[in-house]
């Protein structure tokens, strides 16, 4: 949970990153403004990415066992 802060996360080594916006709203430096209910993809454009305000998120990447063909 982010309270009236800034948390910035960096992509390691998976081709993207899932994020869903779990409660309150705040704004992300890749994409704008999000809100509850919202969810979105970090692509291999962005390594980095930052969220501001007060909100709970949770986000995930794929391992590497999941990424193998």
């Amino acid at each position: 949970m982010l309270k009236n802060g800034t948390a910035t996360f960096k992509r390691v080594q998976s081709p993207y990153a899932l994020v869903a916006v779990l409660d309150d709203q705040g704004s992300i430096t890749v994409g704008g403004k999000v809100k509850k209910g919202q969810h979105f993809i970090i692509t291999t454009l962005a390594d980095q990415w930052t969220i501001k305000g007060d909100m709970m998120i949770i986000a995930s990447e794929p391992g590497p066992d999941s990424l193998k063909a």
